[in-house]
């Protein structure tokens, strides 16, 4: 039998569970979690079914999740501790009583340019408990999609190359200056580059032999994971409560 969507959502998500998330050893009871590029709801279902999360809150900019065929259509109808936004983080309506101790953002920076990533990590900041955590990773490829656009004329070319590479708008120090800038602090990161990833990495090579234009820092490529926190303002040690993590909070 022929793995149907749901069973290979959970295997995703467990995937990204064990890779990432589990390392830290986190304690998602009674709290709130956010899946910021949540796809379909896979790792919200994931949570619901391992965790006693409080709530849990999913976001992308289109609303998969209510498409028949992903066979979740049980998660945001059912369940009165799951909620859904569709739409760029910084521009949803989420209540201002949702104060999340995790934002998990798995493979989703890498597709925004840097000002939409700049709007969407200072809503990310603002969404955060203090002492809340920004938890994920993404891709860097070092290439120019512009060489690509004004040099090879072939748009068949193209196409076969955009199938594995990802368009990148900035270097791995770069994403972190701008999380730096916003406020975040850093607990922890860490890289996979390619030699690490035998498929992209002939993948990366079949993409050189296609177009002469590629040079050899073309083919870098890394998978970056971090763990940022949201560190506490002085203006919030006046509120003690503000610091502590959620805990039998009721967002009705």
């Amino acid at each position: 039998m022929s793995q149907n969507i749901s069973e290979y959502g959970e295997e995703i998500a467990k995937s990204f569970w064990d890779k990432l998330y589990d390392k830290y050893d986190l304690d998602l009871t009674n709290r709130i979690v956010l899946d910021w590029g949540c796809s379909w709801g896979y790792l919200i279902k994931y949570l619901h079914d391992k965790f006693k999360v409080f709530m849990l809150v999913g976001n992308d900019i289109y609303d998969y999740w209510k498409i028949l065929e992903y066979e979740h259509k049980w998660v945001y109808d059912k369940f009165s501790n799951i909620k859904f936004f569709t739409g760029n983080l910084s521009n949803i309506n989420i209540p201002v009583e949702y104060k999340f101790d995790y934002i998990f953002c798995t493979d989703v920076l890498q597709y925004m340019n840097p000002e939409q990533m700049t709007k969407n990590l200072h809503r990310a900041y603002s969404l955060l408990r203090p002492g809340g955590e920004l938890i994920g990773y993404f891709n860097t490829y070092n290439s120019t999609e512009n060489t690509l656009d004004n040099f090879i004329k072939d748009k068949e070319i193209i196409s076969m190359f955009k199938k594995f590479r990802v368009v990148n708008y900035l270097t791995t120090s770069s994403y972190f200056a701008v999380f730096a800038k916003i406020g975040f602090e850093i607990l922890d990161h860490y890289l996979q580059d390619s030699i690490e990833d035998g498929n992209l990495t002939e993948n990366l090579f079949s993409a050189k032999e296609i177009s002469l234009l590629m040079a050899k820092g073309d083919l870098s490529y890394a998978k970056v994971y971090f763990r940022l926190i949201r560190p506490i303002e002085a203006y919030e040690l006046e509120n003690i409560s503000q610091i502590a993590r959620t805990v039998n909070w009721n967002p009705e």
